[in-house]
């Protein structure tokens, strides 16, 4: 007699059947997400995890703001201007409710998070992929409770709104939505190259060169060049992390400094031009998908390759950059793709939970951390060249219909 399954996934269904139990589709993804932040909330109790660094620095940057005093002129401010939007909400609301200021900026995060899986719920529905809010959960549960403590929700939100709007024709909203998701974190630049992809060149043109613009003024600043010095390589880096654990195993000496909220190691200006030479390889080989037609699926895993490339090559790849990744490979039709992801966030989630610097194992997750990055972005920069699943498109408008 053949038993019926615990869970029964019918994707063409609204409801997710657990046992005898008919649950709205909707309202799963919803469930799991609430109890991941709330487990997180918990777990940033512990003297193990770093998740509440973070939001004790941004009230310290966002009080002078309340004195009068202007980010980049008076006081230090490393971050982009958007991000201050955040920072600065949580302290307004804190003169005002009995509640501590990380709470506060845990709930606005949170409810940013929620934000992110009804867009990208809604982009699966343009794009054929089912439960795309579900997937993305289940591939980022391990970095959410960090994220609802980080600044990079917002960016990532506004990434998403940007590409829905841009799918469904909305082009003015998807280019100011792109504008913010930049002007709050600087990745989402890679959605300029999508735009050049699609034809639209001019669009990409400036934002390639408002977006430099923008930080070369921002250079101008002191209070903003100080925030982001810094000697060595970042530890969670692909050569940073390789050369600590080489050190913690050979007995060396490990001397690791800190700048801007981040940890360093000593090395020479080589191990950052490694890091730079791996990102770019990945990145130039998935370029080549530009000579062949546009689709939005493909270039939905094209931003997710070049997002990786982008986190690889950069001078800092802190613990929660991995969630901007998260949402393409849940839209990804690729189970390698995302399987590798989720295993990049699941490790990035045990190393940060736990903050062993001393343990020669904590660099060797992230020694594996950045190793399966490297190869899911490999992986991924291949299947662009696959069979793509059939979806009719409004070639005027770019959406799925």
């Amino acid at each position: 007699m053949n038993k019926a399954p615990l869970i029964d996934d019918d994707s063409g269904g609204s409801a997710v059947r657990i046992g005898n139990l008919s649950v709205p589709r909707e309202f799963v993804w919803v469930l799991l997400l609430t109890l991941v932040l709330v487990v997180g909330l918990s777990v940033a109790s512990s003297p193990w995890a770093v998740y509440r660094n973070d939001p004790i620095a941004f009230a310290d940057r966002s009080r002078p703001f309340l004195d009068g005093q202007l980010p980049y002129i008076d006081f230090e401010f490393e971050h982009l201007p958007l991000a201050f939007i955040p920072m600065l909400a949580s302290a307004l609301l804190e003169t005002v409710l009995p509640i501590h200021y990380t709470v506060i900026f845990w709930l606005l995060m949170s409810g940013v998070l929620f934000g992110c899986g009804v867009v990208l719920n809604r982009i699966g529905r343009e794009v054929g992929v089912a439960d795309a809010a579900l997937r993305w959960v289940v591939i980022s549960w391990a970095v959410l409770p960090l994220l609802s403590f980080r600044l990079d929700a917002l960016s990532v939100l506004l990434t998403l709104i940007a590409l829905l709007c841009a799918i469904v024709g909305k082009h003015r909203k998807s280019a100011w939505a792109m504008a913010g998701a930049i002007a709050a974190k600087g990745w989402p630049i890679v959605l300029s190259v999508v735009d050049w992809w699609r034809g639209e060149r001019r669009r990409a043109a400036a934002t390639v060169a408002l977006t430099t613009i923008g930080v070369l003024g921002l250079a101008m600043f002191p209070m903003f060049r100080s925030g982001r010095s810094f000697s060595g390589v970042h530890i969670e880096t692909f050569t940073g992390a390789l050369i600590a654990l080489i050190r913690t195993l050979s007995g060396s000496s490990t001397e690791v400094s800190f700048a801007a909220g981040a940890s360093y190691v000593e090395a020479g200006v080589w191990a950052l031009v490694v890091n730079v030479l791996i990102g770019l390889s990945l990145g130039i080989y998935a370029l080549r998908v530009l000579g062949t037609r546009f689709d939005w699926r493909r270039a939905i895993d094209l931003l997710g390759v070049l997002t990786i490339a982008l986190m690889l090559l950069s001078p800092l790849l802190s613990a929660q950059f991995v969630i901007w990744v998260t949402p393409f490979a849940a839209l990804s039709s690729s189970s390698r793709v995302r399987m590798g992801v989720a295993a990049a966030a699941l490790l990035t989630g045990v190393f940060v939970t736990f903050w062993f610097m001393e343990s020669w194992w904590w660099w060797a997750v992230i020694v594996a951390r950045n190793v399966i990055l490297l190869w899911t972005g490999w992986s991924w920069a291949q299947h662009l060249s696959w069979p793509r699943p059939q979806v009719k498109l409004d070639v005027a408008k770019g959406a799925a219909v």
